[in-house]
């Protein structure tokens, strides 16, 4: 095969320049100035948007982050592997999702009040307590915990949808997938094989065992 050069796309040639003037560098410097460059399409980025979702215990995510680490993949592609085989677990019946109902009392139910009048003598009031300083609630919503994955739509949409089902935060939904699913990676059930096209990627490289 002939040898190309690299400055065949360059804007003028030697010939273009008297003898004296030609530099090397010169047309290797003008060759790079007007070479295209090629607009970033983010068509992953498009297709995988982040999702932010609460409640997922830190604890948790970081072993799903070391495991990435451990196979030279993207956090995102193993979060993805692991809601798949949640998901399809859920799906084939071998995961159930059990809610359990957690009501809050009203003084106000349908039809009735909870208040009523003492008409008795009554008692003195008990000394009022020492005011302390209340520990912030670790369980409301703005305090959770958050991560966020590239996931697609897909699999957002399919995580939604239980979450709808049960009537449950869509945060617990992720937390029992992903535990489901890391549980059954460290027993062997679950086999994650990276494949390398540029760079290690999962995408749905997993697998029963």
């Amino acid at each position: 095969m002939a040898r190309q050069s690299a400055f065949r796309n360059a804007q003028f040639t030697r010939e273009d320049l008297p003898e004296a003037e030609v530099n090397e560098s010169d047309l290797h410097l003008t060759w790079l100035q007007t070479a295209e460059k090629t607009p970033r399409t983010r068509t992953w980025e498009k297709a995988n948007r982040a999702v932010t979702y609460r409640g997922v215990p830190p604890q948790l995510h970081g072993r799903i982050k070391a495991l990435s680490g451990e196979l030279g993949v993207n956090l995102d592609d193993v979060a993805r592997a692991f809601l798949e085989f949640g998901l399809a677990c859920y799906q084939r019946g071998e995961l159930r999702i059990e809610p359990v109902l957690n009501l809050k009392l009203t003084l106000f139910p349908k039809g009735k009040r909870g208040w009523y009048e003492n008409q008795q003598k009554p008692a003195p009031p008990p000394p009022t307590p020492r005011k302390t300083k209340a520990k912030p609630d670790p369980h409301k919503p703005w305090r959770l915990p958050r991560v966020s994955y590239r996931l697609p739509d897909a699999i957002r949409q399919q995580v939604d949808e239980v979450r709808q089902q049960k009537n449950v935060p869509v945060g617990e939904v992720v937390t029992l997938f992903l535990a489901h699913a890391l549980e059954a990676y460290e027993n062997g059930r679950l086999i994650l094989q990276p494949t390398p096209p540029q760079s290690a990627s999962l995408g749905s490289q997993w697998s029963h065992a």
